[in-house]
């Protein structure tokens, strides 16, 4: 099982990052296009976030983007595109706390194991996730990165391992449990779903 998450920034508080993150990727791929040509030396490129040391080699640095599309816009066009939501994730997603942002917007997010969070551990509980990610200052990802995750990995392929979003949870407003959203192939095809944040 893999975790979605948003590396932390030191200084800047979470709603800051995602506010200035769509302008620093921004700079980012335009100093990288001007030192490709040579217009200015490679020194002047950001270092682009490092794992810390115990996470080198198990995690995947991804670009997504999130924003633009309101709850049911993002329902059907999964719907249209043959993606399946479960009762608990369509709970979610028409839940008044399923917000999504105005305007397109791309984050840098992490793809890591649960059990590289919480070595030793064959199933840790949310608790110990969400402690040991607040401890490497990994932040959670807004819910909405749930529906744009399916959306734009559409190759999920038999044998490639469901994605747990690493947000914070939703309580399912008929059973009153807490869940989180995570991006899953099954018999019938591609799905996201609502699992039960223990």
């Amino acid at each position: 099982m893999s975790m979605y998450w948003k590396e932390g920034a030191e200084g800047a508080s979470a709603a800051q990052r995602e506010q200035f993150a769509p302008g620093i990727a921004k700079v980012q791929r335009y100093l990288e296009k001007l030192a490709h040509r040579g217009e200015i030396p490679e020194r002047f490129i950001p270092d682009k976030p490092k794992p810390r040391p115990f996470l080198e080699g198990e995690v995947k640095h991804e670009s997504l983007t999130i924003g633009g599309k309101t709850a049911s816009e993002l329902i059907s066009e999964m719907t249209q595109k043959g993606v399946h939501l479960d009762s608990n994730a369509r709970s979610m997603i028409d839940s008044p706390d399923f917000t999504t942002l105005a305007k397109p917007t791309e984050l840098v997010v992490i793809v890591v194991r649960a059990g590289v969070l919480v070595p030793g551990k064959k199933n840790p509980n949310t608790h110990e996730i969400f402690k040991a990610a607040e401890e490497l200052e990994l932040d959670k990802v807004p819910a909405e990165v749930g529906p744009h995750y399916r959306l734009a990995h559409m190759n999920q392929r038999h044998g490639d391992e469901d994605v747990v979003i690493g947000m914070e949870p939703m309580i399912d407003s008929v059973i009153d449990y807490p869940f989180v959203l995570q991006s899953t192939l099954g018999v019938h095809g591609l799905w996201l779903s609502g699992g039960y944040a223990r």
